[in-house]
């Protein structure tokens, strides 16, 4: 079991190279929007696919798709918010201070229900934060504004 476990983490990290490479080429392409949506649809079907399932084959699959979805996920949530970091100093500041207080807070909160409800229990507390995830990237595609050329204008780099 311990060489499964190690293999498991050894595919999650090729995977999600992979999945960041992917995610980079097939930004010139899709909109970025679509990319954080349909890699936050990725990541609710892989993970509930990893929690229902017992099977090895399916736990690899789960674990490969897993982290082939999530892998472009946070770039992309910077990038597309560079209009606002750009203008905003703090704002990268902020947006990375949010991410680390889920990282710092989330397994203190998945222990506590793990304690309260079981191991279900606190995998379920990972899927509630993964379907909220999900939710909002819809969101992002369908009703965030895109920038105006005057705000592109204001925030763009200088030569």
């Amino acid at each position: 079991m311990v060489t499964y476990s190690q293999s498991m983490a050894t595919l999650l990290w090729t995977v999600m190279l992979a999945g960041r490479l992917t995610s980079a080429a097939l930004a010139h392409k899709l909109p970025q929007k679509l990319l954080i949506m349909l890699g936050s649809v990725g990541v609710t079907l892989f993970f509930t696919l990893l929690l229902l399932n017992d099977r090895m084959v399916l736990v690899t699959i789960a674990v490969a798709g897993l982290g082939f979805s999530m892998a472009g996920i946070c770039p992309m949530i910077y990038s597309d918010a560079s209009y606002i970091t750009n203008r905003y100093p703090m704002g990268t500041s902020t947006l990375l201070a949010i991410g680390s207080l889920g990282a710092i807070l989330m397994p203190a909160l998945v222990g506590v229900m793990a304690d309260t409800y079981g191991f279900t229990g606190g995998m379920s507390t990972i899927l509630l934060s993964i379907i909220a995830l999900m939710a909002l990237s819809i969101l992002n595609y369908r009703l965030k504004p895109v920038p105006t050329e005057a705000e592109r204008i204001v925030t763009a780099e200088p030569a």
